[in-house]
This record gives C-alpha cells, sequence and structure tokens, in this order.
C-alpha cells in the first residue's frame, strides 16, 4: 500500500511539474527551456568543480572543521543540482539525465561525507563535460529533425 501510495504522488508531482513547464514553455515543445535550462546546471556544476578543488587538502594534510562545514555546503548544493537533473528526465527520452544525476548525487555524497581527494574533481569535471556533451547533442538531434 504504501509503495502505491508512493508512486502515486511521484506520478502526481510529475504532472504537476510538467503542466507547469507547458504553461511557461515559450516553445511548443519546452525543448529550448531544457537546453536553457542544462546549460545553467553546467555553469553551476562548473563553479562548484572550482570551489571544491580548491577546498582540497595537501597530501597529508586533512580538512579541518571549517572546510568541512563548506564541503557540506558544496554537497548540499550539488545534490540540488542533482534535483534539477532528475526534473529534467522526465522531458529526456534518452535517459541521460538520469545517469547524470545519479552522479551527481554520489559527488554529493561524497562532498557531505568530507572525503575530498583528487578523484572527486575528476568525476565532478567528467559530470560537467557530460552536460555540455548532453546539451550538444540534443542540440544536434533537435537540428536534424527541424532539418
Amino acid at each position: 500500500m504504501r509503495e502505491a501510495s508512493e508512486a502515486l504522488n511521484q506520478a502526481a508531482a510529475s504532472l504537476v511539474r510538467d503542466r507547469e513547464r507547458a504553461q511557461n514553455a515559450s516553445s511548443a515543445s519546452g525543448f529550448q527551456e531544457m537546453l536553457e535550462q542544462l546549460k545553467d546546471m553546467a555553469q553551476q556544476q562548473g563553479s562548484l568543480n572550482s570551489q571544491t578543488a580548491e577546498l582540497i587538502p595537501r597530501p597529508g594534510a586533512q580538512l579541518d572543521q571549517q572546510g568541512r562545514e563548506q564541503a557540506r555546503q558544496l554537497g548540499r548544493q550539488q545534490r540540488e543540482v542533482a534535483a534539477s537533473l532528475e526534473e529534467m528526465s522526465d522531458q529526456d527520452r534518452t535517459g541521460r539525465a538520469d545517469e547524470l544525476a545519479k552522479e551527481a548525487r554520489q559527488l554529493a555524497q561524497a562532498l557531505e561525507s568530507g572525503a575530498l581527494d583528487p578523484n572527486v574533481i575528476d568525476r565532478q569535471q567528467r559530470l560537467f563535460r557530460r552536460m555540455l556533451d548532453a546539451g550538444r547533442t540534443l542540440e544536434g538531434d533537435e537540428g536534424e529533425d527541424n532539418g
């Protein structure tokens, strides 16, 4: 019963988001808005990458209390990126947004736990590039459809 109730709640929330997107869209498909949202998220991800890189301690050093708090704050921001990608996944038929959201959530966990190392920065950079690539691919696909 609980699972069915949660599924219905998720479906209802998805319908509300879709209706809001359709009402606010300046194009019939909402495609341009989705691309713009993806670009904004990529910029936010780039900013997170820079801030995280500044926090990485030197080899052999540990994060101090202030550094751990900053990492937790960056983790919350990373989680916001993941949530935005999850919302976008309703419109994305390719499944890329779901994959990106999953990676963003995993990065958020690493940041929130204070497990900062060069691997986290590398993963953030890959996520950033994948977001940019997804936007370019979607633009190319739309151009082919319109051509």
